[in-house]
């Protein structure tokens, strides 16, 4: 393999064999096949960041009802100025 480089380039060369990285590289893809697959389920579960029991939630729905309830009463206070 190396003939003509000498001991040298043999012992440089580092690596992994043909089946261990077959192995690595199957191992990898089973683990991103399975994330991809349980990234669908989150796609389903998407209004549970609503939840006022999600540590990693910012909004919460306690949070908008209180933006829903503010905006409406804006708009009807606008209404009503607008008929004085």
């Amino acid at each position: 393999m190396f003939a003509g480089f000498g001991k040298a380039a043999a012992e440089m060369v580092t690596g992994h064999s043909t089946v261990d990285a077959l192995r690595i590289l199957h191992h990898e893809l089973q683990q991103q096949l399975q994330q991809h697959q349980s990234h669908g389920r989150v796609k389903v579960d998407w209004i549970r960041f609503l939840h006022h029991g999600n540590a990693y939630s910012l909004l919460h729905w306690t949070s908008v009802m209180v933006i829903i309830i503010c905006c409406l009463l804006l708009v009807i206070a606008f209404a009503a100025e607008d008929n004085r």
